[in-house]
């Protein structure tokens, strides 16, 4: 099952493939269904306020209100602000001493038996390189039909206008022969692993990848016109929002004062978080375990490919904290745009006395924005490092919390591709369809409506730890809406767009259950 972030194309144009093919009519309208919803729509830009324009502007006052019910006691955080502050210091003095050798890689041949070191490294990093999962030849080859895809598209929306960068395309042949190969697929599954949960009710799985389309990104030898600076995606504001992550609580640690006891790998909390409650354009309802890239091309540092920041649970517990401290003192820095020690030291720092409603870097509807003057203990111009020379075929992946952005200079195309966990209790498909006015879109609410049904109750008659009674009426709800999914499969076009992989991994549940 796959799920896109905004509508390919509008319902009236046509959406042509390399053998000159075109949808039309109901498929089209599958296609471009997410246009129906309440979703903002824009190019990559509308994500970042960085790259649309927009003014830098104090949140709303009830913000205020937000920080004020996350403070607990304030010495304890005051001392952990202290305790993290001296803890980045000595973990920034690694990374540039040490520079993209801490990220870890391993070859895809070997991901059944990954080393402690990589187990270790990756967990820690939060990115890691998988190296060869697509033969090189094949993954070049994807490279001259996505121009010959983007050629016959013309009217593909992209950014920037003057000179394309980032294309609004989601669903082109040789993307979906990148996310449907058997090695990416057995390469998610290996990633996921690394997830767990201490609740063994969570109706999640990590064993069962969910292709989540991104865009499209071509750029061109030697272009410096396209670059996005550190940033996280899932959401911004909604990190410190009681209906957001509050939902799962998942950063009470850190707001508790005791961030070494945040654990960034545990899945179960992330199930009820909402990471899109201002729909913005670039926002996603689905959970991502990671986020990645496969490449096309040969392509090195510095030049044009990712930098991460590999503190993963220093950084998130950092970002997250910062808004609650101000400085005694105000910012020195030099000519390179380093600060001065006294600056930086944590006896510098202090919680605010008039809580603000300022967010650093957050803004509703965006991503999470970091830069060297909002978050200056990140120490990002040293930070955040290149990742190593990639190949084609080799497999970039990051948590979902890390930090990244992709810099500019010479880079081919790369597919974005991001391995998601399956939500079992709700699938998060965002069924406003069902409300739309046209009956035509309703259907597509309520395909997905037996979709999400048809799931949950399998996952329920599989799970070990369930009642016998409540397993078999689970069970037999299960088989229900199996029979409804495949009749509906039968008699629509969408029904066979959505219902196909929902109708395997449905009996695949029922056969598991004991």
């Amino acid at each position: 099952m796959m799920l896109t972030r905004t509508a390919l194309r509008a319902h009236s144009a046509p959406i042509c493939f390399t053998n000159r093919r075109c949808l039309s009519g109901s498929a089209r309208l599958f296609v471009a269904s997410e246009a129906a919803a309440t979703r903002k729509e824009g190019d990559i830009s509308s994500v970042f306020r960085s790259l649309s324009g927009g003014k830098d502007e104090a949140l709303p006052p009830r913000f205020a209100d937000v920080k004020k019910k996350l403070l607990g006691s304030k010495d304890q955080l005051q001392a952990s602000w202290v305790r993290l502050l001296e803890r980045l210091a000595e973990e920034n003095e690694i990374i540039r001493a040490a520079g993209n050798k801490v990220i870890p890689e391993i070859n895809f041949a070997d991901i059944g038996s990954p080393s402690a070191e990589f187990d270790e490294a990756i967990r820690r990093r939060g990115v890691a390189i998988v190296r060869q999962v697509v033969p090189e030849a094949e993954a070049r080859a994807y490279k001259d039909e996505i121009e010959e895809y983007v050629r016959l598209n013309p009217w593909t929306k992209a950014f920037p206008p003057h000179d394309p960068q980032v294309y609004e395309l989601y669903w082109s042949r040789p993307q979906l022969r990148a996310r449907a190969h058997p090695n990416m697929i057995a390469t998610q599954r290996f990633l996921m692993q690394y997830w767990h949960t201490n609740n063994p009710e969570a109706e999640i799985s990590t064993k069962d990848p969910v292709t989540y389309a991104d865009r499209l990104r071509i750029r061109q030898p030697g272009d410096a016109g396209f670059a996005l600076g550190p940033h996280v995606d899932g959401g911004s504001v909604e990190r410190w929002e009681e209906n957001g992550y509050g939902q799962g609580h998942v950063y009470d640690k850190i707001f508790e004062g005791k961030w070494e006891e945040f654990d960034s790998w545990e899945a179960g909390t992330r199930i009820n978080a909402v990471s899109d409650l201002y729909h913005g354009a670039g926002s996603c309802s689905m959970l991502r375990l990671f986020q990645g890239w496969l490449s096309m091309s040969k392509t090195a540092p510095k030049e044009g490919t990712l930098l991460v920041n590999p503190l993963l649970s220093l950084s998130t517990a950092y970002m997250l904290l910062r808004p609650f401290f101000i400085p005694r003192s105000q910012p020195i820095s030099d000519t390179a745009g380093e600060f001065s020690k006294e600056f930086l030291s944590p006896q510098n720092w202090v919680l605010e006395d008039d809580v603000s409603s300022n967010l650093q870097g957050a803004f509703p509807g965006h991503s999470q924005e970091l830069n060297n003057i909002l978050h200056p203990h990140l120490d990002l111009q040293h930070s955040m490092v290149h990742v190593p020379n990639i190949t084609p075929g080799d497999y970039v992946a990051w948590h979902c919390d890390s930090k990244s952005p992709q810099l500019v200079g010479i880079s081919w195309k790369l597919i974005s591709n991001q391995p998601s966990m399956l939500l079992i209790s709700s699938i998060k498909a965002r069924l406003t369809l069902a409300s739309s006015t046209s009956p035509r879109v309703q259907r597509q609410g309520q395909i997905w409506t037996i979709c999400r049904n048809s799931v949950t109750h399998s996952c329920r008659a599989s799970r070990r730890r369930t009642f016998p009674a409540a397993k078999e009426r689970a069970s037999t709800q299960a088989a229900r809406h199996l029979r409804t999914l495949k009749s509906t499969q039968r008699r629509t076009v969408s029904g066979r767009s959505v219902c196909g992989p929902l109708i395997q991994l449905v009996e695949r549940q029922l056969a598991r259950r004991e």
